[in-house]
Formats: structure tokens, C-alpha cells, sequence
């Protein structure tokens, strides 16, 4: 070869390595090229740019394991021995770390380079930032999660509410009585033991009782997240929603912490409460986490609500073990980790950063190692304009013995069915139907009723069904229907109601307040 073939060769060799840098800087992602022993020898802008180093010379002959999470050390070792032998490796993800200590996840190819001699010389590793990817993910693992959480809420609900709603009757109707029932027993000679013992049993009715109302609060609080993913927005009261919480998170703060509620005034907002009681509940749940057990006393979540004219804040206070402060900046970022704090917090935090954004409020935390944690979430006030006020509450006289109104009950639950006869047979003529093919068969051939109370989930033919049927054959007999719910708990069931204008009561009922409901319905309905 010639002097001027060695020049055009020279050339040749320039203008490639020049290409291949250009093509190295123009890459969309990050590029790192090392030699055998892991040493980076080239980095691209993208590479600085990704890891926050501002020049090339920060890491030039720096090991690439000094960027590697120490936890995943091991792994990438392991991996360079299996490209050394094989050659490459393709789309391993790694947790890598910036030039500020903050982790990102990325996924990696890596490959060996080769000399003029086709040798083993380096490296050549592309380096893709799957952060969002990751997140997403994460959501959407979330969001199914949750959904499925919402349909089993919504069924324990449900079969917890139905029987719940006639033992809860039973027991208060049976107290209400059993002073009138002691006070004979007392007055007729030698049965003044037994009336101590029927005194005794009215004792463990209300002992039952209190138990009841506090299972009846509960499945009150899993309603909260029957609606998670399908939920419209509507009025919530805050106050309401944290309250619920508190009731399903019992099990986990118990053992830890005193609740304190330092609520103030609250204007209600227009939001999702399912989406709110998710906030809540993770918050409540990463300050659980935060506070060991077994020193309740000394120990407490404080729930604090405020309102400064423009906006709500709500703050969620601990006593834990607070959040090391080289966490705090990125707490809100996806797959966080916080010492200390409950494994998968990252990933709740981030939703609630998303629900609390999405109403365009803020969220933000103020921390002290050994001290405890400060979980603020600010709400801006937004009027609330109402289509339709309430009227003016209405005292609605007792149903005369000359006119009662007549109303049908259709439930597949004969408790309930027997509890309706109880609370309402006095001053109403009630037809009682079973399931729904009966209550079909009864409006099919029955003269009209000034009111309808279905339960909307029974076999074969449910409250939706007969409500369809009925609206197909009698428009003004349809809307006299009023559902009974004990938890709302399919896709359709929660469509259904947000569609129809028929209003719905939940089980279990009150049944003080139950009578003087169907008078008003009544009163609404002629």
C-alpha cells in the first residue's frame, strides 16, 4: 500500500469515527462505552443528561458499578461475566443512581466491542430511562388491584348488610320493649328472679347491640371503595370520609397510635370520595407503618382539617420514625422507597399525588427522623352550584287509620322482608314479595302502589330487571320504585343507579327514621 492509499484509508477510518460520535451524540438514548474491566471510557450528552452530570470528565474512568444500586451490585456482576462469555445480554433492568443520590430505573443492552483484529475491546451499553414506563405499570397493576379490592368490598358489604339490617331491628325493637315486658314480670308475685333475668338478657341485647353498630359502621366504611375506577364526582363531606377510613384502618393503628381528630369547619367539595378515601387511607396507612407496636400511649396520628377561605387543608400527623432526608425530595415519585416506612409506600404516595393534583390542589410532606412525619394536602375551595335546593324540611303528619299508604317490599332476604313487616305493617298496608319473579307476578295483576321497595342484587330477576319490566309496562308505577342496596357491587348495578332518576336507601336501615323516610317518599310521589 501506497503513502496516498494510507492517506485514504487514514481518511476513510476519520470520517467513520466521526460519523459513529455524531451517531453516539444524536442517539435518544443514553450510550456508555467501557473497557473489559468496566471503566467508562465514552459517554453521550443523553448519558450526562440522564444521570444530572453536567461534563464527560466526572466519569471517565469511573467504574460502572459506582452508578449501579448496591443492592443490584451482585446481579450486575453476574451479568458482565455472562456478556464476557456470550457476548451480549438484551433488556435487563437495572436501578441506577444520579450524580444527587436519586434512583431511576432503566433498562439495559449491552454488548462487546471488538479491535481491528476482531479481539474482545470494551463495552458498548444503551441505557433506556423506564421511569414512566415503570410507572405506568405500576398504576395499572394498582388501578386493577383496587378495582378488584372495590368488588370484594362492595360484596362483603353487601352480604354483611342484609342480615345485618334485620338484626339490628330485631335487637333495637326488642330493647325498646323490654322495660314495658320487665316491669309486668315485676308486678306479678314470685316471678321478680325472672324479671332479673329478662333484665339481665335486655343487658346482652344491648351489649349485641353496640357490637352491631359497630359492624354496621365498618361495612359503611368499605362502601368507600365500591366505586373505585367508576365513580362520578359529587359533594363529599371530608370530615365523612376520613371518619370511614379511620373505621376499615382500625386493625392497623390500634396497636400503634391514638387517633386524634382535630377537625375544623369544611366547606363539602365536589370530588370522588372513593378516590379521597384512597388518599386518606394511604396516608394513614405509611403513618401506621411508621410507629412500632405496643406503645399506644405514647404514640398518635393526629388528623387535623382546616379552611382559610380559599382552601381545605388536611394534614396527617405521626409520631413515627419520620423519613431520612435524602428521601423527602423524591417521595412522591414512583416506587419510592422511605425508611422505615411501609414496603410499596412510593407507589401509594404517587397516587395520591396524582388524585390530589387532578383536583388541582398540592400535597407535600414535612419530616424529622426520630420524630415524626407531616403529610399536608391542600384543596382549593370551589363553589359548589347546586341545579335543584333541597326543600325546606317537611313535617309529615302519621298516616291516619282511614288512609295508608300502600307499598309493596320486594327482597330475597326473608329477614328483611320480616323486619318491613315489623317497622312498617302498623301504619302501612305492605305486600311482601320474595324475589323478584314474585314481585313481578304481584305487580302484573295488583291494583297500584304508592310505593315500591326493591332490593336491587337478587337472583334471576334483580331490582334493575323488574325496574325495566316495570318501566316497559307501567312508566308511573316505575317511578314509585326506590332500590335497597347493601352494597352496591357490580358494574351495572353502579350504572344502572346513575342513570335512573329512582332514589335508593342503603341497608341497614335506621329504624327510627325508616318510617318518617317512606312518608316523605310518599308525599314526593303524589
Amino acid at each position: 500500500m501506497n503513502d496516498e492509499e494510507k492517506k485514504q484509508v487514514e481518511q476513510v477510518l476519520i470520517g467513520s469515527e466521526n460519523n459513529y460520535r455524531l451517531l453516539i451524540e444524536a442517539s435518544p438514548d443514553a450510550i456508555v462505552q467501557a473497557d473489559l474491566a468496566g471503566n467508562i471510557v465514552v459517554v453521550n450528552k443523553k448519558a450526562l443528561d440522564l444521570g444530572g452530570w453536567e461534563d464527560s470528565r466526572e466519569l471517565i474512568g469511573r467504574s460502572v458499578f459506582d452508578f449501579i444500586v448496591p443492592e443490584e451490585s451482585e446481579l450486575a456482576a453476574h451479568n458482565l461475566l455472562h456478556v464476557l462469555a456470550m457476548g451480549a445480554i438484551k433488556d435487563y433492568e437495572y436501578t441506577l443512581l444520579r450524580k444527587d443520590g436519586s434512583r431511576f430505573s432503566t433498562e439495559l443492552n449491552v454488548a462487546i466491542t471488538q479491535d481491528a483484529s476482531g479481539q474482545p475491546s470494551g463495552l458498548l451499553a444503551v441505557i433506556r430511562d423506564i421511569t414512566e414506563r415503570k410507572r405506568m405499570q405500576a398504576q395499572l397493576a394498582q388501578s386493577n388491584q383496587l378495582a378488584g379490592i372495590g368488588r370484594l368490598a362492595a360484596g362483603i358489604g353487601h352480604e354483611i348488610n342484609n342480615p345485618l339490617a334485620y338484626v339490628l331491628y330485631n335487637l333495637e325493637s326488642m330493647i325498646k320493649e323490654m322495660p314495658q315486658v320487665i316491669d309486668e314480670i315485676r308486678s306479678k308475685p314470685g316471678l321478680y328472679s325472672l324479671a332479673e333475668q329478662v333484665a339481665d338478657f335486655s343487658e346482652r341485647a344491648k351489649d349485641s347491640l353496640g357490637g352491631c353498630r359497630k359492624i354496621r359502621d365498618i361495612a359503611r366504611g368499605l362502601r368507600i371503595f365500591t366505586h373505585l375506577g367508576g365513580e362520578k364526582v359529587a359533594q363529599v363531606d371530608l370530615h365523612l370520609v376520613l371518619d370511614a377510613i379511620v373505621e376499615v384502618a382500625i386493625n392497623e393503628t390500634k396497636y400503634r397510635a391514638k387517633i386524634v381528630k382535630d377537625y375544623g369547619r369544611l366547606p363539602e367539595i365536589e370530588a370522588s370520595k372513593s378516590q379521597m378515601g384512597q388518599v386518606f387511607l394511604n396516608l394513614l396507612l405509611n403513618a401506621a407503618n411508621s410507629i412500632e407496636e405496643g406503645d399506644v400511649e405514647n404514640n398518635e396520628i393526629r388528623l387535623r382539617t382546616s379552611f382559610d377561605g380559599d382552601n381545605i387543608l388536611i394534614e396527617v400527623q405521626d409520631t413515627g420514625c419520620g423519613i431520612d432526608p435524602r428521601h423527602i425530595e423524591g417521595i412522591f415519585e414512583p416506587l419510592s422507597r422511605a425508611a422505615g416506612h411501609s414496603t410499596g409506600e412510593g407507589l401509594g404516595l404517587s397516587i395520591c399525588r396524582i388524585i390530589i393534583e387532578s383536583y388541582g390542589g398540592h400535597i407535600d410532606v414535612e419530616s424529622e427522623q426520630g420524630k415524626g412525619s407531616c403529610f399536608r394536602i391542600r384543596l382549593p375551595a370551589v363553589e359548589i352550584h347546586k341545579e335543584n335546593e333541597e326543600p325546606a324540611p317537611v313535617v309529615v303528619a302519621p298516616p291516619s287509620a282511614s288512609h295508608r299508604g300502600r307499598i309493596l317490599v320486594v327482597d330475597d332476604e326473608r329477614g328483611i322482608l320480616s323486619a318491613m313487616r315489623r317497622m312498617l305493617g302498623r301504619d302501612y298496608n305492605l305486600v311482601l314479595a320474595s324475589s323478584g319473579d314474585e314481585g313481578k307476578d304481584i305487580l302484573a295483576s295488583s291494583k297500584p302502589f304508592d310505593l315500591i321497595l326493591c332490593d336491587i342484587m337478587m337472583p334471576r330477576v334483580t331490582g334493575m330487571d323488574l325496574h325495566e319490566w316495570l318501566s316497559e309496562h307501567d312508566v308511573e308505577q316505575s317511578s314509585r320504585m326506590v332500590f335497597m342496596t347493601g352494597g352496591v357491587f357490580t358494574g351495572r348495578a353502579q350504572e344502572y343507579l346513575s342513570r335512573v332518576d329512582n332514589p335508593y336507601i342503603e341497608k341497614p336501615f335506621d329504624s327510627c327514621g325508616l318510617p318518617k323516610m317512606i312518608d316523605e317518599l310518599i308525599r314526593q310521589l303524589q
